[in-house]
Formats: structure tokens, C-alpha cells, sequence
């Protein structure tokens, strides 16, 4: 846990702090971005499916249909430089996995090696969620870096290198040897890497893979060595 001052692009008097994400933030995440809600099926129909994938692929595949049929809100989070939406049931659902039967998405809370962190602007009544990542058990050794986020508004301040960093010293203590990330092989996604290099991560291998929205689509692993 930690707070992160900005002091080059935004107000002297706005904090954000790196706590864990718990059950009892969802009052708080369900406030992302009223003002910019939209729902799945107003999404889809002015094609911001693109989004959706570039955030994981994996994931969209399971929610999308569970989600699709209830024409649930999705909000303004960001994932990357240039994706601006995320469904609100990703929220919902890893703040109740006890309730679904979606066990990989739940194995942040489930695991005693894993955790999601959320960052908070606490400028904001009530708090606003404005980022997010977390840790994800692979097997004893091995982690993943799991849906590390920014909302757009809120790039470019340190908080992803906040978010990662605090990810990082989780695995660190939790004894794991590596931690991979799986990031679109894609030019817009080429931002990312100076902060995954400045961290230690190397590309480990490129793979196609199908998704939801594209029937394939190039991704690459990186991994960071623990040792």
C-alpha cells in the first residue's frame, strides 16, 4: 500500500493511493465515470468492440455472454493508451466470485498468493477507483500480471509504474520465481513495453490466439525472471 503524489500533471492537492480491492470498494468502483456510461449493447453499436479485446481476450470470451443478455453498464477505466472502456460486471464480478462459478476470474481473492490493487483518487467524495492491477497464481513459481489499468484521464502521472511496482513486490514476497504479462502485439500497445523493460520483463515469445471479437489475434508473452 502506498500514495502517490503528482506534482507535474495535475492539482498540488490530488493523492492517489494504491490499496487492496476488497468486497467492501464496490459502492466506490460502481462511481467510475457516471457521466460517461454507456451500455454493452450502446457500445456495440458504435463498434467499440476493439476495446474490449485489447483489454483480454480470455476474459471477454466467459462475461461477454454472461453479461450480453442484462445490457449491463460498462464504464470509462482504461486499460491501455488508446482503449477508453471497460465493462462494469468485470468490477462486479471479481468483487463476488464467491458467487460464480468463473473460478479463474476469482483466483486474485481465492489464492492466498494472489491480490488485485486498485488505485483511488482521494480527492474525489467518494473515492474514485482510477487504475488497477493485480497479481494472479500460475503454479508454486510462476505468476501472472493481470489487468493492469489506467483511466485515461489519469495516464502519464506514475500511477500504472505505482500499480506495477506494488505488484511486483507482492510476487516478490510471496516467493515466486517469475511473473509474465501478456500484452497485444499490436503498434498502439508498443507504449507499454518501456515500463515493463524499465521493470526488468523481456519478450519470452510471440502466439496467435482466437478471441471473441477477431478470430485471431497476435500477443505476446513477456516474463520477468524473480532471481
Amino acid at each position: 500500500m502506498g500514495i502517490l503524489r503528482n506534482d507535474k500533471k495535475s492539482l498540488a492537492e490530488q493523492w492517489i493511493k494504491i490499496q487492496n480491492f476488497t468486497p467492501e470498494l464496490e459502492e466506490i468502483a460502481i462511481q467510475l465515470n457516471r457521466k460517461e456510461r454507456y451500455t454493452v449493447r450502446a457500445a456495440l453499436r458504435i463498434n467499440l468492440q476493439a476495446p474490449f479485446l485489447h483489454i483480454s481476450a480470455e476474459f471477454w470470451t466467459i462475461i461477454c455472454w454472461k453479461v450480453l443478455g442484462f445490457d449491463l453498464p460498462i464504464v470509462c477505466i482504461i486499460a491501455y493508451p488508446w482503449a477508453s472502456i471497460l465493462f462494469l460486471a468485470m468490477t462486479h464480478v471479481l468483487l463476488t466470485t464467491k458467487l460464480t462459478h468463473y473460478s479463474h476470474i476469482g483466483e486474485v481473492h481465492s489464492e492466498e498468493r494472489g491480490m488485485m490493487w486498485v488505485a483511488m483518487d482521494l480527492t474525489k467524495n467518494p473515492p474514485e477507483v482510477v487504475g488497477m492491477g493485480g497479481i494472479k497464481p500460475l503454479s508454486p513459481t510462476l505468476a501472472k500480471l493481470v489487468r493492469l489499468m489506467v483511466k485515461r484521464s489519469y495516464q502519464g502521472r506514475g500511477i500504472g509504474r505505482a500499480l506495477l511496482d506494488t505488484a511486483m513486490q507482492f510476487a516478490t514476497d510471496m516467493n515466486y520465481e517469475a511473473v509474465n504479462a501478456v500484452t497485444l502485439d499490436v503498434a498502439t500497445e508498443f507504449k507499454l513495453f518501456p515500463l515493463y523493460a524499465r521493470r526488468g520483463f523481456q519478450l519470452h515469445r510471440t502466439s496467435w490466439a482466437p478471441s471473441f471479437w477477431w478470430p485471431m489475434f497476435k500477443s505476446q508473452i513477456l516474463m520477468k525472471d524473480l532471481n
